[in-house]
């Protein structure tokens, strides 16, 4: 009798555990999808999205729910979605302060690892000399955002040539468009992004 009433113990335990995985399992939270593509700088509250609910047994932070439409809507997008995509909290960011601006330019450095959407750069201007030669660079953006990178298209495209947009400070876009507009020599480096520099205050 007392084995009966043990077996019938664990049977019991095991149901219970068994219905429990399955309710965790079963348990669906809100998220948001997009329903079109995503283009770096678009505003949150302006993508289209759906709901969709998924199961997270152990909470998933990090996926951004209907809520985040009112909570976060003035945020950006980082990076290019493709329709359909899981919208995470990593994918946008805050916008630009105003006292910034858009500035593209084309450079040979495609496949450089730190040529990336979100990564910091400095851009360089060379001004043009005789002999088709540049005088030496000098840092005229410094620590640039890099908004979006665009490679070539057809069928001669150089995959080391891409476009790439910057996001820039609205003081420093006047020396850019004159050496843009005046064949400069210009190239980007790796920058440090300045929201992790140390504080030069005392």
């Amino acid at each position: 009798m007392a084995r009966l009433i043990l077996g019938l113990g664990i049977v019991g335990i095991s149901v219970g555990g068994v219905w429990w995985v399955v309710g965790s399992v079963n348990h669906l939270e809100p998220y948001l999808i997009a329903t079109q593509d995503v283009t770096p700088g678009q505003r949150l509250a302006d993508v289209s999205t759906q709901t969709v609910y998924l199961g997270t047994p152990s909470g998933n932070p990090g996926l951004l729910t209907p809520e985040a439409l009112d909570t976060h809507g003035s945020l950006i997008a980082e990076t290019t979605l493709s329709r359909g995509s899981v919208l995470l909290e990593g994918h946008f960011v805050q916008p630009a302060p105003s006292d910034q601006s858009a500035f593209s330019v084309q450079v040979s450095s495609g496949g450089a690892g730190w040529l990336n959407t979100g990564h910091y750069v400095d851009v360089w201007i060379s001004a043009p000399m005789e002999n088709q030669q540049f005088a030496i660079p000098v840092v005229a953006a410094p620590a640039a955002r890099i908004v979006a990178i665009r490679a070539e298209e057809g069928f001669a495209a150089n995959p080391e040539v891409v476009r790439v947009d910057l996001a820039v400070t609205s003081r420093d876009l006047p020396a850019l468009v004159h050496a843009l507009a005046n064949g400069f020599d210009i190239q980007l480096s790796p920058a440090v992004d300045p929201r992790l520099e140390p504080s030069k205050e005392n």
